[in-house]
């Protein structure tokens, strides 16, 4: 996958702006969410996250409005909270 570099501009302005690290931008394609800019992702994560279906992860749950704003801040934190209670 070659990274838009418009979208790579984009990303690295918002990272700068929000004090970020890393990253990455999905946009929806049809059924799928495809990955097309990343700033200091691994390379295997990139491998697998080049293509999300809708519904999959936080990024599909996303793009099928299914999460969003304070409802994924709500399942990251108790996903957190399930991780912590696992170990």
């Amino acid at each position: 996958m070659a990274d838009d570099v418009a979208m790579t501009a984009w990303l690295a302005d918002f990272l700068a702006r929000h004090g970020g690290t890393s990253g990455t931008v999905h946009l929806v394609d049809g059924d799928v969410l495809r990955l097309v800019a990343a700033i200091n992702i691994p390379p295997p994560v990139r491998a697998v996250t080049t293509v999300i279906p809708r519904g999959k992860g936080m990024a599909g749950l996303t793009a099928r409005g299914r999460a969003g704003g304070s409802s994924m801040a709500r399942a990251i934190r108790k996903r957190s909270r399930r991780m912590r209670m696992a170990t």
